[in-house]
């Protein structure tokens, strides 16, 4: 069964498309979700919601994905005997990725009007489509959704190939573009309100926002008992990442309360006053909305401070959970913590148009 797993890119691509769509925009639109955000700032923009494609319209039933790889077989049969020299010497993974990435340059050839639109963080789809697209001239629009994706950051969230227009959220990301695709149309989304901080009361409401590889081991919840005892905390209200496994999870501690897969940010943001973090982007996003963050680094593999907000002032941090003081927490955000730094991090300086420009350019 492991073979099959080279196929699962398949049953994605639709199997043919209505040709009133010019965008393709892998994922689904509700509230939630970084490409929902896309959608709607697209339509806010003045392009036409029916020229858009999404997840949604493509169907979650287990039949029609079946269909799409079996109306497939014949292709891919035929491609793996042809590259069978190459595909015999590669893993299952950079097999799917191979067979994925002939499977995207097909499916834009056959339909050469339509753009990708490429959200950051770039998963192994969206390498898959990117590259496909280029390989067809078709052009694409990079989408910045996450502040840390820039130039000197890390390789994995610097741009790895060209696009043609790109919607950014910060100077990075803008400067970004400008240095690996300079002829790129640049435009702006809305701006980011930087909200004042709210002052962290005697008893708070604690809450834990984790990224996708949080899967609730014995030992990460024995990390979430401890911190929720250092904070005298009877509950604490955990947001998962949306992509995340456990939101159907029956066996998880009662003092874990569980938001609802589809609650915004800012909804979770309204019911906590300090909420606890490992390495996700959402952090940055809770101080804008005036949540105090307590960044923990035990919750993956990446080590300490991995997007460097702790560095730049913005979180506080703490490697030792021994050395846990909420003094020191209250100290940080009232006395060292660079309110002004995180506004100017967060948004433009450059001059750069609004997205209510761009339908002008189609």
């Amino acid at each position: 069964m492991c073979y099959l797993r080279i196929l699962s890119p398949l049953k994605e691509i639709p199997v043919s498309i209505d040709q009133r769509f010019s965008w393709f925009l892998h994922g689904g639109i509700h509230p939630n979700s970084k490409s929902g955000a896309a959608f709607r700032e697209l339509v806010e923009a003045g392009i036409k919601p029916e020229s858009i494609w999404h997840l949604d319209l493509n169907g979650n039933n287990k039949l029609i994905g079946i269909f799409r790889v079996l109306s497939r077989l014949p292709w891919v049969t035929g491609l793996i005997i042809q590259k069978i020299k190459v595909f015999r010497y590669i893993d299952l993974a950079a097999l799917q990725v191979l067979i994925g990435y002939a499977a995207y340059k097909r499916f834009f050839l056959e339909n050469s009007k339509l753009k990708p639109v490429i959200i950051s963080d770039i998963s192994p789809t969206l390498h898959m489509q990117w590259s496909a697209a280029l390989s067809v001239n078709s052009e694409v629009l990079w989408w910045q959704d996450d502040y840390h994706h820039f130039e000197g950051f890390s390789e994995e969230n610097y741009l790895p190939y060209t696009c043609d227009f790109a919607i950014v959220l910060n100077e990075h990301g803008y400067k970004t573009v400008k240095s690996q695709s300079p002829e790129a149309k640049i435009f702006r989304r809305k701006p980011t309100n930087v909200f004042p901080l709210r002052k962290i009361p005697n008893n708070p409401k604690i809450g834990m926002a984790t990224n996708v590889l949080f899967e609730a081991t014995p030992a990460q919840l024995e990390i979430v008992k401890e911190l929720k005892e250092r904070l005298s905390a009877s509950e604490i209200f955990l947001r998962l990442h949306p992509n995340s496994k456990l939101h159907s999870a029956k066996s998880l501690p009662k003092w874990l309360c569980i938001a609802k897969k589809r609650e915004t940010l800012e909804g979770f943001a309204q019911r906590i006053d300090l909420v606890i973090v490992g390495n996700t982007a959402a952090q940055l996003k809770l101080l804008c909305l005036s949540v105090p963050v307590l960044h923990v680094t035990l919750f993956d593999n990446f080590g300490s401070d991995l997007y460097q907000y702790c560095r730049l002032g913005f979180s506080y941090g703490v490697e030792d959970l021994g050395k846990l003081n909420m003094e020191d927490v209250h100290k940080f955000y009232s006395e060292k913590f660079k309110s002004r730094s995180l506004e100017e991090y967060v948004n433009i300086q450059s001059e750069v148009n609004e997205l209510k420009a761009l339908p002008i350019f189609f």
